[in-house]
């Protein structure tokens, strides 16, 4: 066995070089690690070597199942490191890429067995010992991993290949979210309770920006749906809408909403109103309604008054 010196683990050969203590030069040795390791129930002495090549690799299927079996741990050079699944199936995913290798014929029964029977376990020490595995890599990888070196490593990278990143983070968190809607929404909630104040000031200003851009850039379309709503709401439960608008003019800061909106939008209101065919109707209308408030309507209001206190005592 020759012996296994890097002091990292960065394929899916290093893993398994790694797991099996350096590189085999006997067959024997193979065979003896797929008994010791329990991977004979998945694996041929034939598979393992083309892995080990740099010739294999696992498909999505039985990839955790594989892993089930890995120990927690494992040591390259002096140092040990903790081997969580995402890295398994990330080290896996890049030997898939390259080219020539192929995907090792396991079978499902197989698989879903040694899963069965040796996941769970894990990944029940996997969760409650998480901070402590953390801590351990964090010490292990050291000086390697320093922020400053981490930000050298952004500078170098092109526009196109830090948008490339971003934008596979966004689709793995939004699978994720998917698979756990209540994870995501508690992990969403003590993130945002944990954020400093200044913090928060400033996500709520940026989105703001972010809505106030995307409602200028699609206003026509956003009012063309509230309206269809609307209209559908109106058709299918009349009294509904008028509960939802009742309710909405009834809000107690009703009159300083729409004047602050008011005078945010003067200029284009006096537009609107010289535009509308209707506004002279309207003027006149009011013109009537205070001068018979302020001359014939208190009289009569008065008489109709008396009238209905008088037949109220007959």
């Amino acid at each position: 066995m020759k012996a296994y010196n890097k002091e990292r683990i960065e394929s899916l050969q290093d893993i398994f070089c790694a797991w099996m203590g350096g590189y085999p030069s006997e067959q024997a040795e193979i065979q003896n690690f797929l008994q010791t390791s329990g991977l004979e129930q998945l694996i041929s002495e034939k598979d393992l070597t083309a892995v080990i090549n740099e010739e294999a690799y696992f498909s999505e299927e039985t990839m955790l199942s594989v892993y089930a079996l890995l120990p927690v741990k494992l040591k390259a050079g002096k140092k040990e490191f903790a081997i969580f699944p995402q890295e398994f199936n990330k080290l896996n995913n890049k030997a898939s890429k390259l080219e020539g290798l192929r995907p090792i014929n396991i079978d499902f029964s197989k698989a879903a067995k040694v899963l069965d029977e040796y996941y769970p376990a894990k990944y029940n020490f996997l969760v409650e010992q998480k901070e402590a595995l953390l801590k351990g890599n964090k010490k292990a990888k050291g000086k390697a991993y320093s922020p400053e070196k981490y930000r050298l490593y952004q500078a170098s990278l092109s526009e196109e290949k830090k948008a490339e990143i971003r934008e596979k983070a966004r689709q793995r968190m939004q699978r994720l979210r998917a698979e756990n809607p209540e994870k995501a929404k508690a992990d969403s909630k003590k993130y945002w309770e944990q954020m400093p104040k200044d913090k928060k000031d400033f996500y709520r200003i940026a989105s703001r920006g972010r809505s106030k851009k995307y409602l200028e850039a699609n206003k026509e379309e956003i009012y063309s749906k509230r309206n269809e709503k609307r209209r559908k709401l109106k058709e299918e439960n009349p009294e509904l809408l008028k509960e939802i608008d009742k309710r909405h003019n009834q809000m107690g800061n009703r009159k300083e909403v729409s004047h602050n909106y008011y005078l945010k939008n003067k200029e284009i209101i006096a537009q609107k109103a010289k535009e509308n065919p209707k506004t002279k109707e309207y003027k006149r209308r009011y013109k009537l309604k205070q001068r018979f408030r302020k001359s014939t309507g208190k009289t009569i209001l008065g008489l109709l008054q008396a009238i209905a206190d008088s037949k109220s005592n007959s």
